[in-house]
């Protein structure tokens, strides 16, 4: 699948959410793959984390950004049309490999990028991870870097619906014609609604 929210944990996470009333460990990971291939992985947390032999370092540390906030969002029609958001608070000091962020991003580092948003869980904030819930995947589409914050813009399968016609109203059929046809009697023009790309 090329992206879009994922509402999926593993067996042991759903276990553990079935055996535990407290979950001392809910936080945000955020995993950038350039378009060259390099990995950057970021936990929204004051310490690093590591899960099945991957390690989230920890934002604002040793000139990572402070992950300020997410979004992620998913809409549900006719095709799944996810999108996401993370602000990246660079200070002056956030790096991208030998490069400052905010610079990094403004000459196009992001472009072509890919953005991967889980969630970590533990029984408490010192105890090993259980487990990672999928939240959102997808291509990073705009990077626009201001004085001292970098916001990542993404979308899943958004991408497959600009510029096409889908109906206001989902319409099963009930009968022989094809929808829209002139034997049909359903307007498109009054049924449609035009996606600005």
């Amino acid at each position: 699948r090329s992206g879009g929210l994922m509402l999926s944990a593993t067996a042991e996470l759903t276990t553990f959410f079935n055996t535990h009333t407290v979950c001392g460990l809910n936080v945000p990971v955020f995993t950038i793959t350039l378009r060259d291939g390099t990995v950057y992985r970021w936990a929204r947390h004051d310490a690093s984390l590591a899960f099945g032999g991957v390690t989230w370092l920890a934002h604002g540390q040793g000139g990572r950004p402070v992950v300020q906030s997410f979004r992620a969002r998913r809409v549900v029609g006719i095709d799944e049309t996810c999108t996401a958001g993370v602000v990246l608070g660079c200070g002056s000091a956030a790096m991208l490999g030998s490069r400052l962020l905010t610079l990094a991003a403004s000459a196009g580092a992001f472009k072509g990028a890919r953005l991967l948003i889980e969630r970590v869980y533990a029984e408490t904030p010192t105890s090993a991870i259980v487990g990672k819930r999928y939240v959102f995947q997808g291509d990073i589409s705009d990077a626009p870097a201001a004085s001292h914050t970098v916001t990542l813009s993404g979308a899943g399968a958004a991408a497959k619906l600009k510029g096409s016609a889908i109906p206001r109203t989902l319409i099963s059929k009930s009968c022989g014609n094809a929808l829209y046809d002139t034997a049909c009697g359903v307007s498109r023009v009054a049924n449609t609604t035009d996606i600005e790309s």
